[in-house]
């Protein structure tokens, strides 16, 4: 990619080439001086938009709803209902008070006292109607008093059971980031790990803007206390991310475009990202000119805080740029990111947009590589089918007899080993959950499509030359704990229930025992249901959260 980050002369302060200079002049208009002239438009389409998307009826209408999903005790589908109201509520109407107490109320009974009270104070300074001031009392009262009494919190995502990795502190100690030859970059032990440990909780470094009535559309967590957009009636935002110049921009962005084009796509909200970590143009040129000058296949020293999770972010494209291919939806990107006031005042020269140009090109190449569905992680609601980029949790190998099991929880990639991993052994991943119970022939099928190879793994191996025989390792087959195990499963205990404690003990010990040996059908039956006992046992929040 010779043109990316190539000056037109060697001066100093030479500007960077237009690397969309070869466009289609056609397309060049199209996204250039007309987009111009079309975001001129905009305080008056957001009005228009925002007078026909806020309606306190049907903000009633969700209200009810989520009434009647909280009598039946099903408060968190209660809360969707509630937010959904906030959503559609006219700005400053009382409606929006009522929909906080409403939300309140849930959190109070899912045991989240701090955000019941939290909620409380949002009803009070939004208008909840005064002569009923006496029910918000009665409810704080009611966390303090719990709060005081020791309980507990509820907590969702989990923590690492090892000590933290000094460079990359979202990963275990145990785990180890290296490149191969081809600067391919990948994970290895360092350390002997037992069945059942978390080795990573890694938060997503971008995820794709959508539709939500469930979670942050910025960060993706859930059980917060979100705020509705004052414009649109589709996304909320917690706290932290309240504010955020990224909504503000991908809301103006989806309106002016009418659904015509995404454009609130990954690599818009990256541009956007990086614009919130540095005060100005010139700042943000004088932190990437350095990194992009240097060997991008290098791992990136650390991944410590925001400003280190973008330059390893930046790392990521090492290997990906292809002019011919992405010029055209880069450019698309970065028409509709300048076309906005808040980002063309923040590359206001011309230096700065030839900048962008470049960096906008590098984002799309970025995320192109590291890209992680989660439908091939298996998901339920709170994921909303999103795609999540992480910077760690896509470096390792596939194997359809994984050592790690990944679940995807408000935002985060949480990591368990469900098989024994030796010290200096790579340490391997399902790239499609959702494949494992299939046949071999599918799952070879499925890798062929995704990786352009079929999988060589030791369980593939092992049924591709014995087909429908039972091959069984006598002293595997006499062991107690496998022996209980089997009689769970003849009592018709499925997979995603079998998650009870004496389950789990016998089959992370069994595992531990045989995990490391020769593949047969014993070795393949108990580590198919662990590894559906094990999505089931870190999920217990959130299932706790679900049933009641």
């Amino acid at each position: 990619m010779d043109l990316l980050w190539k000056k037109e002369t060697r001066h100093e302060s030479a500007l960077y080439v237009d690397i969309f200079r070869k466009l289609n002049p056609e397309m060049r208009f199209i996204f250039g001086e007309e987009k111009r002239k079309y975001y001129h438009m905009t305080e008056t389409m957001i009005n228009m938009h925002v007078s026909s998307e806020k309606c306190d009826e049907q903000s009633i209408v969700y209200r009810k709803q989520g009434d009647a999903l909280f009598q039946q005790g099903n408060w968190r589908e209660a809360m969707q209902f509630y937010n959904r109201c906030l959503c559609l509520a006219k700005v400053a109407s009382s409606h929006m008070g009522i929909g906080y107490a409403k939300r309140a109320q849930c959190f109070f009974n899912l045991g989240m006292y701090e955000k019941c009270l939290l909620d409380l104070d949002l009803a009070r300074f939004s208008n909840f109607p005064r002569q009923q001031y006496a029910l918000l009392e009665m409810r704080e009262a009611e966390c303090l008093k719990r709060m005081a009494e020791g309980a507990d919190t509820v907590s969702i995502v989990p923590k690492l059971s090892l000590k933290a990795s000094e460079k990359y502190p979202e990963m275990a100690n145990g785990l180890k980031m290296m490149r191969d030859a081809d600067a391919n970059w990948y994970i290895v032990a360092t350390k002997d790990i037992k069945v059942g440990e978390i080795v990573m909780v890694e938060k997503s470094f971008i995820s794709t803007y959508i539709e939500s009535y469930q979670k942050c559309c910025i960060c993706s967590v859930t059980l917060a206390n979100l705020l509705p957009c004052n414009k649109c009636s589709k996304v909320l935002m917690c706290p932290d991310c309240n504010g955020s110049i990224l909504h503000k921009v991908e809301c103006d962005a989806q309106v002016l475009f009418c659904d015509n084009y995404p454009p609130v796509s990954d690599t818009f909200r990256s541009i956007l990202l990086a614009m919130t970590m540095f005060e100005d143009a010139d700042e943000l040129m004088n932190f990437i000119e350095p990194i992009v000058a240097t060997d991008l296949s290098k791992l990136p020293p650390s991944i410590n805080d925001e400003k280190s999770k973008y330059r390893g972010f930046l790392h990521l494209a090492h290997d990906s740029f292809n002019l011919k291919e992405d010029t055209a939806m880069a450019f698309v990107n970065y028409s509709s990111l300048m076309g906005h006031d808040t980002v063309s005042q923040y590359f206001h020269t011309e230096q700065h947009q030839r900048f962008l140009m470049h960096l906008v090109f590098h984002h799309f190449s970025a995320l192109k590589s590291r890209g992680l569905s989660s439908t091939v992680v298996g998901f339920d609601d709170d994921t909303e089918q999103t795609d999540f980029t992480f910077l760690l949790a896509t470096n390792f190998g596939h194997s359809c007899a994984p050592h790690l099991t990944l679940r995807i929880v408000d935002g985060y990639a949480v990591m368990v080993s469900v098989r024994p991993i030796t010290k200096g052994q790579p340490v391997l991943l399902s790239q499609n959950e959702m494949i494992l119970m299939n046949s071999v022939d599918e799952r070879q099928q499925a890798m062929q499509d995704e990786l352009g190879h079929k999988c060589n793994c030791e369980r593939c191996e092992f049924q591709t030359s014995t087909p429908n025989v039972f091959i069984r390792d006598p002293r595997r087959a006499a062991d107690p704990d496998f022996q209980f195990i089997i009689r769970q499963l003849n009592s018709n205990t499925r997979y995603d229930d079998a998650n009870c404690e004496d389950f789990v003990k016998c089959a992370e010990r069994f595992l531990n025992k045989y995990g490391h040996q020769k593949w047969d059908d014993v070795l393949d039956t108990v580590f198919l249901c662990y590894y559906c006992a094990t999505k089931s046992k870190y999920e217990q929040s959130n299932t706790f959260l679900q049933k009641h």
